[in-house]
């Protein structure tokens, strides 16, 4: 009622009409609308692939707007992958998103793709040189955030086998045993590149390239 009350304020005619939920599905399948506001709960660490994948704008499918594209479709497998520790490991690849995480990425060389937005690269044109333009659609697709920020790299893993880092005869460590958040990993492990930590040590069940610790 208050949407339908806000349009009208607008002066569009509306008519408010209560539906049961497989008649409103039904209804947006067979297109019979000008436009349909429709809300989504994807929740905290969305999967946007049934939601506008061209195998799922099908009867029974969650692509309702029925977008069909096949640059969109690569890029919304890769990124859905990449959103599975299994792959992240096997590809050696992670996800950063945002100005923080791309800039550090960046930095230290490990972006393989950049991604940005018209809005991205106006707002951060000294992180967006190389990059790939995208729509907002596309950003929204490759996001692994309630709020995309447009700006997203396929980055390399730069993880080294313990060896390595004790090769180096660091004269800091630090050590995360049986840590599970990866929030409180991403936190930890800023915090000891910040002290001057030379390594940081995952002894555990939580992956450092989770979207959560990259973002941390």
């Amino acid at each position: 009622e208050l949407v339908t009350s806000q349009w009208r304020s607008f002066g569009l005619k509306v008519n408010h009409v209560a539906l049961a939920p497989a008649a409103l599905v039904a209804r947006l399948g067979a297109g019979t609308f000008v436009a349909a506001l429709v809300e989504v709960n994807i929740g905290l660490d969305p999967d946007l692939y049934p939601l506008f994948a061209s195998s799922q704008a099908v009867t029974g499918g969650a692509n309702l707007t029925g977008i069909q594209d096949s640059i969109l479709d690569a890029r919304l497998v890769a990124a859905r992958r990449l959103t599975r520790r299994q792959v992240r490991r096997e590809a050696g690849r992670f996800l950063a998103e945002g100005a923080q995480a791309v800039g550090e990425a960046l930095a230290a060389d490990a972006v393989l793709e950049l991604f940005a937005t018209a809005e991205a690269i106006e707002r951060h044109p000294e992180l967006t040189a190389g990059a790939s333009e995208i729509s907002a659609k596309d950003g929204a697709a490759l996001s692994e955030t309630v709020t995309p920020q447009g700006l997203v790299a396929v980055c390399r893993a730069v993880d080294v086998p313990l060896s390595t880092a004790l090769a180096l005869r660091p004269t800091l460590l630090a050590a995360l045993v049986d840590a599970n958040d990866p929030g409180n990993a991403g936190t930890i492990l800023r915090t000891a590149d910040a002290a001057g930590a030379t390594a940081v040590i995952f002894a555990g069940v939580v992956d450092p390239y989770n979207g959560k610790a990259v973002r941390a």
